[in-house]
């Protein structure tokens, strides 16, 4: 817990009384208010465009603290992997951010499932394990997001995500010419 407030650039503040007990007041800012993308330009790229985001961890507050770092796009959070593939089967979102390691459904469980499901959804694991030694056998895996993370590094994990979007989307779409 203290890793992730620190990472998001937040502090931590004891309270202690005698005989009243002790509070542990935690601030994490929420970073700089942006006007909102135009949502009926559907030409314009998708890292303009407000986007579906799927959120995945079986830690509460790494959704409590991740959630309105995301506010300019439609965020679903979800604390299970079981719930988070039941929703990947019926929606198709434009991106799936979700944990690596979590009971009964794994993050790369998650992702493959996504990939087959959507090709040009963008896929980012979140993980504090050491994942590049392994990552070649994860093709799937489109970006990382390290943990401890700060309000920056979900901005940019979000930016790069709409930009791979806006090149696979083209490689996908019908007519499209593939060298």
């Amino acid at each position: 817990m203290w890793g992730l407030v620190q990472g998001m650039g937040g502090r931590v503040r004891i309270e202690s009384q005698p005989n009243s007990g002790t509070a542990f007041v935690i601030s994490v800012p929420l970073g700089e208010a942006v006007e909102s993308p135009n949502e009926d330009d559907s030409q314009a790229p998708r890292r303009l465009q407000k986007l579906d985001i799927l959120v995945v961890d079986d830690e509460p507050r790494v959704l409590e603290m991740i959630q309105p770092l995301l506010s300019l796009h439609h965020v679903e959070c979800l604390s299970s992997g079981l719930s988070a593939q039941e929703r990947i089967r019926a929606h198709d979102f434009d991106v799936l951010v979700t944990d690596w390691i979590m009971a009964e459904v794994s993050g790369l469980e998650l992702i493959q499932e996504v990939k087959q499901r959507s090709p040009t959804t963008a896929t980012v694991l979140m993980t504090g394990w050491q994942f590049r030694d392994n990552a070649d056998q994860h093709a799937d895996v489109d970006l990382l997001l390290s943990k401890p993370f700060e309000s920056d590094d979900v901005a940019r994990i979000i930016d790069e995500a709409a930009a791979l979007m806006d090149t696979t989307h083209r490689h996908h779409s019908p007519g499209a010419v593939h060298t």
